[in-house]
């Protein structure tokens, strides 16, 4: 699995990833987290607006 997330800047970070978990940025603002997910049945991606308050 991979994990980024993108600001309302146009910033992107990758996440780090452990136990298949992670934790988003605590600094306010608009972000877009993409995940990845990649298995023997194929790749599937989730992506998500997060406002951060």
């Amino acid at each position: 699995m991979s994990v980024h997330i993108w600001r309302d800047n146009g910033e992107k970070t990758k996440l780090f990833v452990k136990n298949n978990e992670f934790k988003v940025p605590k600094n306010q603002g608009l972000y877009v987290v993409d995940i990845a997910i990649n298995s023997t049945r194929g790749t599937m991606q989730y992506a998500a607006n997060v406002q951060i308050r």
